[in-house]
């Protein structure tokens, strides 16, 4: 929902109540704190940038918490934000996202009750998603219009701001970018919607990991099997779609002699490509196998427990693949 209004005169500064009210300071203070556990990497190592700071009360408590604090708009300081780097730039201005690329990427953005006064809140949430490092957060707040149409509040109808978001409609000018929702709650007595996202990583880097993880288990694999004799019998619990992938992948193809599990639609049939039937669990009682990889992804535990109960005709040696590792099992 939007006012079909121009912005007021004063819509580029921000006025708010935490600089008189102790209860939103304590909560601001327990929410900065909190998203500390969404980084796998000190405080000082995170890049915090606040857009829209106003005059800095919430800039202040983030760098408390976060020493790289950054926030746009220029405004007077106390000593107590003298650590913090203000940018006096704007979203509406042409060069907001350069004015602020020299200190990015950013790992946590914040954005509070501003979104609504600006006439292009979808234009800011691309700058979001630019200013974000891959795998970076964004911390979005504003006024609850589900709750307002709800409850018939009128008197929250007001020309500072031009736009009203619901939960659906704030998610709908963030489908174009690469923010993704991580979380959403209503707070402050259900007058905010809280909105949490987190930044995906570009194809080129999900590619290049998927190909280095998958490079080190084939290397991995390769130099276990060349332990074991050319005579030695190597089997594979699991006929899902890792196993097929590791077979075809790995030198394993050439190696493996029994391909084995449980499911018995599966048993029986043919793997294509590598003229081998899908045996039973029950074959490991008949043959002496001396190498079994276990390749069932989120079965591999209850496979290796049902091993364990197995009256095997000689040692074996058995590995999962947990993630992009061999992991040694103890039978």
């Amino acid at each position: 929902m939007f006012l079909d209004i121009i912005p007021v005169s004063y819509y580029k500064s921000v006025i708010r109540s935490v600089s008189v009210s102790s209860e939103m300071t304590a909560y601001r203070r327990h929410q900065f704190q909190s998203l500390l556990s969404l980084f796998d990497k000190p405080p000082s190592d995170i890049r915090v940038l606040e857009i829209g700071a106003g005059n800095g009360q919430y800039s202040e408590l983030l760098n408390e918490i976060f020493p790289h604090c950054y926030a746009t708009e220029k405004f007077s300081c106390t000593p107590a934000q003298h650590s913090i780097k203000y940018i006096d730039t704007h979203p509406d201005d042409n060069d907001f996202e350069n004015a602020l690329n020299s200190y990015g990427p950013f790992d946590l953005v914040c954005c509070f009750s501003y979104l609504e006064h600006l006439p292009d809140p979808a234009k800011t949430m691309k700058y979001i998603d630019n200013l974000l490092s891959p795998g970076g957060f964004a911390l979005i707040e504003v006024p609850n219009c589900d709750y307002i149409r709800k409850k018939g509040l009128l008197n929250e109808s007001i020309p500072d701001h031009l736009h009203y978001f619901t939960a659906k409609s704030l998610l709908s000018i963030a489908a174009p970018t690469q923010l993704n929702l991580h979380a959403l709650e209503s707070t402050w007595s259900s007058y905010i919607l809280s909105f949490t996202f987190t930044k995906l990583e570009n194809a080129s880097i999900v590619s290049s990991r998927l190909s280095t993880s998958h490079s080190s288990l084939v290397s991995q694999i390769n130099s276990l099997l060349t332990q074991f004799p050319l005579d030695a019998k190597v089997a594979v619990w699991g006929a899902g779609h890792q196993a097929l992938f590791t077979l075809a992948s790995t030198s394993l193809h050439s190696r493996v002699d029994y391909i084995i599990d449980s499911s018995t639609a599966k048993q029986g049939q043919y793997i294509q490509g590598l003229n081998q039937k899908v045996s039973p669990p029950s074959i490991l009682d008949k043959q002496r196998i001396s190498l079994l990889f276990i390749i069932c992804a989120g079965y591999n535990d209850e496979v290796v427990a049902a091993l364990r109960n197995y009256s095997l005709p000689g040692p074996v040696q058995a590995f999962s693949i947990r993630e992009n590792s061999l992991v040694e099992e103890q039978l």
